[in-house]
């Protein structure tokens, strides 16, 4: 295999002079239809250019869209926005999270706010009197 690769590598280089034979008839056909291709050829020999493109990109994340809505929130809370402008910048889904999340929960590894405890009031029913409401008479 190897030897018919080198044997490859030996005729093409063989034919160099005579491919460049070639290119110099086309320079000198001022009428020939390839003769931009054969000058392009022979400057990109001589000089070539650098033909791809490079593209670097620098990204730094610095919170989490997560921790983001929660600083929004907070600062919404102070500023004493209503509860419909801030469900509707922070996304209905997620206010419920970090609405809990805010309120005393923390936001579970799954994403979700924790499930609240259900609460017990203990204690009589008070029903006031006739004769206790002033705003009766």
């Amino acid at each position: 295999m190897r030897a018919i690769e080198q044997e490859s590598k030996r005729l093409v280089r063989a034919l160099g002079p005579q491919a460049i034979k070639v290119l110099k008839e086309i320079l000198d056909d001022k009428g020939h239809k390839d003769r931009l291709k054969a000058a392009r050829t022979v400057l990109e020999r001589i000089d070539p250019a650098f033909l791809g493109v490079q593209h670097q990109h620098h990204v730094e994340v610095a919170e989490s869209g997560v921790e983001t809505a929660l600083r929004m929130l907070r600062v919404m809370r102070e500023l004493r926005v209503p509860i419909e402008v801030q469900r509707e910048r922070i996304g209905v889904n997620l206010f419920e999270q970090i609405t809990a999340a805010l309120d005393g929960g923390a936001v579970n590894g799954n994403g979700k706010a924790p499930e609240a405890e259900p609460l017990m009031i203990e204690g009589a029913v008070v029903v006031a009197e006739s004769g206790d409401d002033p705003d009766e008479e």
